[in-house]
């Protein structure tokens, strides 16, 4: 439970905004990894499908065109094997997550989200724009990094309290799910909106008797109009850019449906194990026409899509059909046996919005350990009697593994931001090595010499002058 709430806020400044999570992640994901081979052994069906995903993408990655982008990925990636095998890890911690920690975890998600909106609510209030919580004008980020990923957060909290207040009426579910509503549109994210208002009708359609559903839609709508308003009043130099006023200004998915469009033809090129994880990029780059890099040029920062922001389409295009079969087994399997309304509703509720924004590591991580422990019933992975000494040892292992590993990435981030801080390149380069030859770390320190040089060219001109 203390993981999944450091998780959520854990943003400082590190080089990379991603670095504190990308730790807990590989702390976390590797003894995790333990439990689901553990229940692997034991029979369940689920563990076995997810570790047969990890070894078909470990294949994948092998006979794609890039396979250390694919096993490894870039600084920040949020696809790639070792990044979706330490998600399965995380599956398997919520999986040994007690009926008591079952019962707490809702609200340690609600706080998390409720920590983030506070901090969000500071962003839009006082229109932060530089430093640590830096956020696009007008919409809320809160601890993580991007405002779409904030927004998915919160249709997964908003979803889990529709469910709960339909499920438990008179408790204070219905209250949380206005606040929940209120945090999710700050975010200015359309289709985690859309998720919010599609669970209330879904809820409004299913519940008996519809006054609970009822209850619930008005407090979502409250939600709404409480976001407006405080956007309105508090940031006016924002309006168009938070949920409503941009969903005035009519965007429409043509780029994504085209991005779309290009993953098929990847998909259709290498139809059974597709392009390897993190490999998407790649696979679709060169098939762009002018037209699409014109038109789509301003929107994205100029940067060329890495993710369709469609996760099916991603396991397709990535995975290929092994991908996408395995990964359907999982869900059926660790489905079978039933799962925790409530909990499922957060799953569901982030995973819809998913087919519209990217999974990134703000949010995979903490939905796969939820999945994890919405499954009843709760399987003893370590086992029984004298054989469980050696268990606890390899778990110690790991947690150790874990642990130091996550140090590794800590340290190399700190002694890049530190000599980025001093502008001391040799020191900038000697960092850079930590971090094996990676691409985004070696074009960010590259920018930073040619910074350099253009600043001395500055400086000599205006001692000619």
């Amino acid at each position: 439970l203390a993981l999944v709430g450091v998780f959520t806020v854990a943003r400082a400044p590190f080089a990379f905004a991603v670095t504190g999570r990308l730790a807990l992640l590989i702390a976390a994901g590797i003894p995790g990894l333990l439990v689901v081979a553990g229940r692997a052994r034991r029979g369940d069906r689920a563990s076995r499908a997810l570790l047969g995903f990890v070894a078909a993408s470990v294949v994948s990655a092998a006979l794609s065109p890039a396979v250390v982008q694919s096993l490894k990925a870039s600084q920040g990636s949020s696809t790639s094997v070792l990044v979706f095998a330490l998600v399965a890890g995380w599956w398997g911690l919520g999986t040994v997550l007690t009926p008591v920690g079952r019962r707490y975890l809702p609200w340690v998600l609600v706080g998390s989200l409720a920590a983030n909106a506070v901090i969000g609510m500071l962003q839009i209030g006082m229109n932060i724009e530089s430093g640590l919580f830096a956020t696009f004008p007008g919409r809320a980020s809160g601890f993580l990094v991007n405002p779409v990923h904030f927004g998915s957060f919160g249709a997964g909290v908003t979803c889990l309290a529709i469910a709960k207040a339909i499920e438990r009426p008179g408790g204070p579910w219905v209250p949380v799910a206005a606040a929940s509503t209120f945090a999710t549109a700050l975010s200015g994210s359309r289709i985690a909106l859309a998720v919010v208002i599609l669970a209330t009708l879904v809820a409004f359609a299913v519940a008996r008797p519809r006054v609970r559903a009822a209850w619930t839609a008005a407090a979502v709508a409250a939600g709404v109009a409480a976001a407006t308003g405080f956007t309105t009043v508090f940031a006016p130099s924002s309006r168009g850019y938070g949920t409503i006023g941009r969903l005035s200004t009519g965007e429409s998915g043509d780029a994504r449906r085209q991005v779309w469009a290009y993953g098929f033809d990847a998909f259709l090129e290498r139809p059974l194990f597709g392009w390897g994880l993190g490999g998407f990029g790649p696979a679709t780059w060169s098939r762009y026409s002018l037209d699409f890099v014109v038109s789509t040029g301003w929107n994205d920062e100029a940067q060329p899509w890495t993710d369709p922001h469609n996760f099916l389409v991603l396991l397709l295009t990535t995975g290929g059909l092994v991908g996408v079969g395995l990964a359907a087994w999982f869900v059926v399997e660790a489905l079978r046996t039933g799962a925790d309304f409530g909990l499922l509703a957060f799953v569901l509720g982030v995973g819809a919005t998913w087919s519209m924004q990217p999974a990134s590591i703000d949010t995979l991580p903490i939905v796969m350990l939820v999945f994890g422990a919405a499954i009843v019933p709760r399987i003893d992975w370590i086992g029984t009697g004298r054989r469980a000494g050696g268990s606890r040892a390899l778990v110690s292992l790991t947690i150790a593994a874990g642990i130091a590993l996550a140090a590794f990435t800590v340290v190399a981030d700190r002694r890049l931001h530190d000599a980025f801080t001093a502008r001391d390149l040799p020191a900038m380069e000697s960092a850079a090595g930590w971090f094996l030859h990676d691409p985004v770390v070696t074009d960010f320190v590259a920018d930073q010499f040619e910074a350099a040089h253009l600043a001395g060219y500055d400086t000599a001109e205006r001692g000619v002058e």
